[in-house]
């Protein structure tokens, strides 16, 4: 899937973080908007007992904004500091949704009222960093951006 630009395997791809549960947030002091949080992922075993990993859901992308319904709680040109205690909002709490939206692939993660959206922005620089990541408990890792480009690797 190296490149691609099909949006529902993307979807499909990021449905894999409902349930997710976040355990933690990490803002770089030198992030420039950047941050990752840490998701505690359960399973079901077919035995039954149940299986937990424990991984992150990193934001690289210059912009994004954080969302409650009466307003922002935080977005990527805040200082690095209040940051870390604006995005604290999201610990302990469950990823209830993941959209992918056509045609700017703008991915919202919710977290019941709350609402992270990543907007990805066209890099035209083949350095540029993905607008956000995420390692599946299998060990693969999903990659979204720069643009339109994702991919899942093993």
């Amino acid at each position: 899937m190296k490149g691609t630009t099909d949006i529902e395997g993307l979807r499909a791809a990021a449905a894999r973080l409902v349930g997710g549960v976040v355990e933690q947030v990490r803002v770089p002091l030198d992030g420039g908007g950047r941050f990752g949080l840490q998701v505690r992922l359960t399973r079901l075993l077919d035995d039954g007992r149940r299986q937990v990993r424990r991984r992150w859901l990193a934001v690289h992308a210059p912009a994004w904004r954080l969302d409650r319904p009466d307003g922002v709680v935080a977005a990527s040109g805040d200082r690095e500091r209040r940051l870390a205690e604006d995005l604290a909002v999201l610990t302990g709490r469950a990823i209830t949704g993941v959209r992918v939206l056509a045609p700017g692939w703008d991915t919202l993660f919710r977290f019941g009222e709350l609402e992270l959206t990543v907007f990805p922005l066209c890099h035209h620089t083949p350095s540029a960093a993905p607008d956000w990541t995420f390692r599946t408990p299998s060990g693969g890792r999903l990659v979204v951006g720069p643009g339109a480009r994702w991919e899942m690797t093993a």
